[in-house]
């Protein structure tokens, strides 16, 4: 029998991350910085923009991924690199906030990883050991 004219290999281009809050609230918000902390250094960033974005989800781990889903959106369609997320409102089902950072340049910042994707794999909102919240995502690489 004749091989086919291609190959299939496993390839590992996923990239975990966690992070923690004292509630939800906060929980988002260090989601967001870890976010923007994976992709170039934000000591680097200043706040001279401000986007507005709004997010939805089932349950709380939906809702985490789809704020985050918007952050790399910013990031990637638009060249938006955010410093801070500030949440004005959160409730079971809906995240709205302002992100605080600004457009990249190539002459005063560095992307030191390209992400594609934050997956629902993986997500899980629990107990921090310290009494908070954790939150875990995958992001594709």
């Amino acid at each position: 029998m004749a091989h086919p004219p291609y190959t299939i290999t496993d390839h590992t281009a996923d990239l975990g991350l966690e992070f923690y809050g004292t509630d939800l609230e906060d929980l988002f918000e260090n989601a967001g910085a870890a976010l923007t902390a994976c992709m170039t250094d934000p000591e680097t960033l200043s706040f001279r923009e401000e986007y507005f974005f709004s997010a939805e989800g089932g349950d709380r781990e939906e809702l985490m991924v789809n704020v985050l889903r918007e952050l790399l959106y910013l990031a990637n369609g638009r060249g938006f690199l955010t410093k801070r997320v500030i949440i004005d409102h959160l409730d079971e089902h809906r995240c709205s906030g302002r992100v605080l950072g600004e457009t990249f340049d190539a002459d005063r910042h560095a992307i030191t990883q390209e992400l594609k994707a934050v997956t629902y794999h993986g997500a899980r909102v629990t107990g921090g050991d310290a009494g908070g919240l954790k939150g875990q995502v995958i992001l594709d690489v």
